[in-house]
Parts: C-alpha cells; structure tokens; sequence
C-alpha cells in the first residue's frame, strides 16, 4: 500500500513538473512573439511617424495644462497679494490713529 502511494505522489509530481515545463515553454513562446512584434511596429516608419505625433500632441497638452495652472496661480497670488497690501494699509491707518490720539493726550 505504502509503495502504491508513493507511485502515484511520484507520478502526480512528474506530471505537475510537466505541465510546469509546458507552461514555461508556452510562456517564453509569447515573450518572444511579443517582442518580436514590438520589433516590427518600431522598425515600421509609419508607427515612428504616429507615436512621433501622438508624443507631441502629448507634449503640447502637457504644455497647456500647466500654463493654465500657472496663470491660475499667479491670478490667485495677484488677488491675495492685493488683499495682504489693503490689511496692511489698514493696519497702518489703525496705528496712526493711535499715535495721534497719544499726541493729542
């Protein structure tokens, strides 16, 4: 009994072994057709010419995107440089008035 089992663990592991070998194969198969097409669509001009294109269209949408954020910011920092400048004005008529009312007593 103790031999029957040990046959079939033996088997069943050469059997595992050989469906992970079948796998690794099919596996290195489809890199290597990966690759190889990667290969021809770089080396075809026509795909150069359009990633080419797609990468400045990227680029310039890039390039827009972060002008408006800029002008974005430096309209909101104008704004709050405006609001920081009229604080202070007030913070300045605030203290005259109060050296001038210690002058006057």
């Amino acid at each position: 009994m103790v031999m029957v089992l040990s046959e079939i663990i033996a088997e069943i592991e050469r059997e595992a072994q050989k469906i992970i070998e079948d796998a690794e194969k099919k596996a290195q198969k489809i890199i290597e057709d990966a690759k190889k097409k990667a290969s021809e669509i770089l080396s075809d001009e026509s795909y150069r010419i359009e990633l080419e294109k797609w990468r400045k269209e990227y680029e310039e949408k890039i390039s827009r995107e972060v002008n408006e954020i800029l002008a974005k910011a430096k309209a909101e920092s104008e704004l709050l440089w405006k609001k920081a400048q009229s604080k202070i004005n007030d913070a300045a008529k605030i203290l005259a008035a109060m050296v001038a009312n210690i002058e006057i007593e």
